[in-house]
């Protein structure tokens, strides 16, 4: 039994991160009807997961079938299934760049990667350095506009007000596709809202006193 062997891709279990902990990943067979097997464990029915073998054509199911898989869907503990990718056992071939040998798990590697993508989605809360320059560099622009041009800035604020709503729309759907807890989500709003709390304090002060002037 494979039971999810692939873990996240930065290592944060080790680290002992709660999220990243709920989220291993796997990948499954799925028949040419559509199904996917599953075999009793216990008094539970568990999914049948399915190994890509890279050495040579077909793979291994966690529990024995005679059927080869139509197509391998990828697979994490948390709930998340991502799109199929079609299965041929005697095709997949493609060369190893580090070695004149070909591998053919190319089914199994392309739905590894769609595990990879879903994790990195649902356990990375780092904001890109370059994006945390551009709202640094945001922030400064704003406050000397809120000294000399309070309307203006008042204008600017409104938008990113708007921007911000629709922005979190979106990052709470994107969120539930990828089954991301209550939890995890809760833990950068906490330290965000009171960022922008700050913030806009900051800047309607500066604004009620240069409306005064």
């Amino acid at each position: 039994m494979f039971s999810y062997q692939y873990r996240d891709p930065f290592g944060l279990d080790e680290r002992g991160r709660a999220e990243s902990r709920r989220h291993r990943g796997g990948v499954l067979g799925q028949l040419a009807d559509g199904t996917i097997p599953t075999y009793r464990f216990g008094s539970t029915a568990r999914e049948n997961e399915f190994a890509d073998r890279w050495s040579k054509p077909g793979g291994l199911w966690a529990h024995d079938l005679p059927e080869a898989p139509a197509h391998l869907v990828p697979a994490c503990s948390c709930g998340w299934r991502g799109t199929p990718v079609p299965y041929d056992p005697e095709g997949g071939a493609y060369p190893d760049p580090e070695a004149p040998r070909l591998l053919w798990d190319a089914a199994g590697d392309s739905a590894r990667t769609a595990w990879t993508a879903h994790a990195a989605a649902a356990i990375s809360d780092t904001v890109p350095d370059a994006l945390n320059l551009q709202l640094s560099q945001l922030a400064d622009g704003l406050r000397h506009l809120a000294e000399e041009e309070p309307r203006a800035a008042l204008a600017v604020l409104q938008t990113l007000q708007q921007t911000a709503a629709t922005t979190k729309a979106t990052a709470l759907t994107t969120a539930r596709e990828h089954h991301i807890s209550p939890a995890a989500l809760g833990q950068p709003f906490g330290g965000i809202r009171q960022h922008i709390h700050d913030l806009y304090r900051s800047m309607v002060c500066k604004l009620a006193l240069a409306l005064r002037a």
